[in-house]
């Protein structure tokens, strides 16, 4: 068993002594943001073996995946300029998590959407791309897109407004955009009950036609779920449908009727 042991131990030397390393090199500025880095596993071992800022080491302590690169204790001023190396098993290349740290690019982000005086607001941080902020809403069993409101257009600061049409019940709202590095960012879900009234129909059965309590956004499908006629109305003309069975979503409902 001894013998087995000093043999174990002189293999893993061996393999430790003929390892061969790589340096991943990654620079930039310091915008008061440490870096983050993913460290692989290599045979139940780390794969970086050293961290050198401004020929500066300053991790020892690299046994894990996740490492985060602190400057702080490099009393860095802002925007100064920062040399990264990172010594790793060859093979086994890190990750670093959030590169856009060291070229002044923000993350991207919404707060959370909310309603405010009747108007839907939010406000967003970090670099603006050029693509549309998209305004969806949850209704009639799908995520629909509302408009697109552009990146430029805030009301002041970073805050935007939309004036959007609600529905009785449950409303849900949330927002997208595309950011500058190509990737989707999606807002938090806003979820609120206004107080109006609910829309009813007058009867599932018509002849010429559809009668709403109130004005209320409608669709009429077919049985084949081909969209025949949409719109905002009170009374709706359905004498040019022929007899059958149609699908309605108004307001927050989603119910079958018949042509007569």
């Amino acid at each position: 068993m001894h013998k087995t042991l000093i043999f174990l131990a002189f293999v893993f030397i061996s393999l430790s002594s003929i390892a061969q390393f790589d340096t991943l090199y990654h620079e930039g500025k310091y915008f008061n943001v440490n870096v983050y880095v993913f460290n692989p596993d290599v045979n139940g071992e780390y794969s970086i073996q050293e961290i050198i800022v401004n020929e500066d080491t300053v991790r020892d302590d690299l046994a894990t995946n996740g490492i985060e690169i602190d400057f702080t204790p490099l009393e860095l001023k802002e925007e100064a300029e920062i040399d990264i190396k990172i010594i790793y098993v060859r093979g086994y290349l890190p990750t670093i998590v959030n590169p856009e740290a060291l070229n002044g690019q923000q993350v991207f982000r919404f707060s959370r959407p909310k309603m405010v005086k009747g108007k839907l607001q939010w406000r967003v941080s970090g670099d603006l791309s050029d693509y549309p902020i998209v305004i969806e809403e949850y209704k009639w069993n799908e995520w629909r897109i509302v408009d697109e409101v552009d990146p430029l257009d805030t009301v002041k600061n970073s805050l935007y407004q939309y004036e959007v049409k609600v529905h009785s019940g449950t409303n849900r709202i949330r927002l997208y955009t595309t950011n500058i590095q190509g990737q989707k960012v999606v807002s938090k879900e806003l979820r609120f009950q206004p107080r109006i009234a609910a829309v009813n129909l007058e009867s599932t059965r018509v002849k010429e036609e559809i009668v709403f309590s109130a004005e209320t956004d409608y669709e009429i499908y077919d049985s084949e779920g081909k969209m025949i006629k949409s719109g905002t109305e009170r009374y709706v003309d359905v004498k040019d449908l022929i007899k059958g069975e149609y699908w309605l979503n108004f307001d927050n409902q989603t119910i079958k009727i018949k042509k007569k």
